[in-house]
C-alpha cells in the first residue's frame, strides 16, 4: 500500500511539472508572437514594423487629419464671412448713413420731392381732380444754419409735456423743426426715399382697395371665439409687464376710438407696394396706434405679409397649443400698411388690456413729415419668412446704393464747379 501511495503521488508531482513547463512554454510563444507583431528585424537588424501595426498607425493619423482639416475649414469659413460678407456689409452701411446726412443730397431730395409734388398737382388740376393732400412746401432757404445759430437755439427753454397727451419724451425745442413756409429746412429723413407714386388718405386708401377699417380685434370663427374665452392672461405677469400695462392703459382707450389723421398712405413702387407716410411731426415714444385685424390660428410653420403673431393658447379638447395671430388684409387699422426696413423708425409692444393683448406701433425717434413709418419684422414674432425679409432688404439696399450713387455725381459735379470757379478768381487776381 505504501508503494501504490508513493507512486500516485510521484504521477501527481509529475503531472503538476508538466503543466508549469506547458506554461511557461506558451506565455514564452506568446511573448514572441507580440515581439513579431510589433517589429520584425531584417538581417542589418533594423526594426521593421507589421502590417497590423501600420493599419494602426494610419487609422490614427487619418483620424487626426479628419479633424484637423474639419477645424481649418471652419475657421475659413468663418473667416471668408467675416471679410468679405459682414466687414464691407457693415462699413457700406456707415458710409451711407454719413453721406445721407450731408446738406447737398438733403437738398436735392427736397428738391426732387418737391418737382414730383408739383407734377402731381397739375395732373390733378388737368384731370379735374382735387389736390387731395398738400404735403410739401416749396424751401425758400437755401443755406444750411450756423454752428452759432444752432447753439442759441439750445439755449432755448425745455419743451415741457402735458400730463394729459400722450407719453413722449422730453425734447427740447429746438428738436422740433418749424412748419412755416420761410423756416422749413429739411422735409423727411433721406434714409426713406419721399418720391413715389399715389397719393391717398387712409380713407381712401381703404375704399380703394376694399378693406374694412376696424378698431378693435374680430374673431374668424366660433373656435377662435371660444378659445379666447378661456384664455386667461397670468396675472401674476412680471412687474415690468405690469408696469406697462398701467401705462398704457388709458392710450389704448382713447387709440382705439381715435382717427388716422396723422397718416397718408402713398405707393412707393411695384416691389414694395403701399407704404404708411407721416402727415405731420411726430415726437419720440410716441404711440401711433393699435394693429387690428381678425384673430384666426394658423399654421406656426407659415407666415404672411399682413399677420401679426397673437399668442399659443391650449386647445384643451383637441390637446394641443394651437398659435393665433392677428390678419390685417381685409379688415384691420391704417398700421397695416407699415412695411419692414433695415433702417426702421419705430418699435412693436405688446400690451396686456382687458384680457387681452395689444400690439402698440410706438416711434423710436423724432419722425419728420412726410417720412415712411418703417418697423423691424425681424425684431418682432412678425412669423416672416427668412427669404421674403431677405428679398425686401436687397431691394431697400438697392435704393439706397442707388440714391448713394446719384449723390456721389452730384457731389463730384460740385467739387468740379468749385474748382473751376477758384481757377477764374486766382487767374483774375493774376
Amino acid at each position: 500500500m505504501a508503494r501504490g501511495e508513493n507512486r500516485v503521488l510521484k504521477n501527481r508531482n509529475e503531472t503538476r511539472r508538466d503543466k508549469r513547463e506547458k506554461q511557461k512554454l506558451n506565455e514564452k510563444k506568446d511573448e514572441e508572437v507580440k515581439n513579431d507583431n510589433i517589429v520584425k528585424t531584417d538581417d542589418s537588424g533594423v526594426g521593421i514594423f507589421t502590417e497590423e501595426t501600420n493599419k494602426k498607425i494610419e487609422g490614427t493619423l487619418s483620424k487626426i487629419i479628419v479633424k484637423v482639416g474639419c477645424i481649418t475649414l471652419m475657421l475659413y469659413v468663418w473667416i471668408f464671412l467675416f471679410t468679405k460678407k459682414y466687414y464691407p456689409y457693415r462699413v457700406q452701411n456707415q458710409m451711407l448713413i454719413d453721406a445721407l446726412q450731408d446738406p447737398e443730397l438733403i437738398r436735392h431730395t427736397v428738391k426732387v420731392s418737391y418737382d414730383y409734388q408739383e407734377f402731381y398737382n397739375k395732373y390733378m388740376e388737368e384731370h379735374n381732380q382735387p389736390q387731395r393732400i398738400h404735403l410739401l412746401k416749396r424751401v425758400d432757404k437755401d443755406t444750411v444754419p450756423t454752428d452759432e445759430e444752432v447753439k442759441e437755439k439750445e439755449k432755448e427753454p425745455v419743451y415741457e409735456v402735458d400730463e394729459d397727451e400722450v407719453p413722449i419724451a422730453k425734447e427740447r425745442k429746438s428738436d422740433i423743426l418749424p412748419e412755416d413756409e420761410a423756416d422749413v429746412e429739411v422735409v423727411g429723413d433721406m434714409k426713406e426715399e419721399i418720391m413715389g407714386g399715389e397719393i391717398y388718405t387712409v380713407d381712401e386708401i381703404f375704399e380703394k382697395l376694399g378693406i374694412e377699417k376696424i378698431s378693435d380685434y374680430q374673431t374668424y370663427s366660433e373656435y377662435e371665439k371660444n378659445l379666447l374665452k378661456e384664455f386667461r392672461l397670468d396675472r401674476e405677469m412680471p412687474e415690468n409687464v405690469a408696469k406697462k400695462a398701467d401705462y398704457y392703459k388709458q392710450i389704448i382707450e382713447r387709440g382705439l376710438k381715435e382717427g388716422d389723421e396723422r397718416f397718408f398712405v402713398k405707393k412707393i413702387n411695384d416691389k414694395k407696394g403701399y407704404g404708411l407716410f407721416a402727415k405731420v411731426d411726430i415726437v419720440a415714444n410716441e404711440v401711433l396706434g393699435v394693429y387690428t385685424g381678425v384673430i384666426q390660428s394658423t399654421d406656426s410653420e407659415k407666415g404672411k405679409k399682413f399677420e401679426w403673431y397673437y399668442s399659443t393658447i391650449p386647445d384643451r379638447k383637441l390637446e394641443k397649443m394651437v398659435e393665433l395671430r392677428v390678419n390685417g388684409k381685409n379688415k384691420g387699422s391704417a398700421l397695416r400698411f407699415v412695411n419692414h426696413s433695415i433702417f426702421y423708425n419705430s418699435r412693436i409692444e405688446y400690451v396686456p388690456y382687458n384680457n387681452q393683448w395689444y400690439i402698440l406701433f410706438i416711434t423710436n425717434r423724432y419722425i419728420n413729415r412726410g417720412e415712411e413709418i418703417t418697423v423691424d419684422y425681424r425684431k418682432n414674432p412678425k412669423r416672416m419668412p427668412e427669404k421674403i425679409l431677405d428679398k425686401w432688404d436687397k431691394v431697400e439696399e438697392e435704393e439706397l446704393q442707388k440714391l448713394y450713387d446719384e449723390y456721389m455725381k452730384l457731389k463730384a459735379q460740385s467739387e468740379q464747379a468749385s474748382t473751376k470757379e477758384e481757377k477764374k478768381a486766382s487767374a483774375k487776381e493774376l
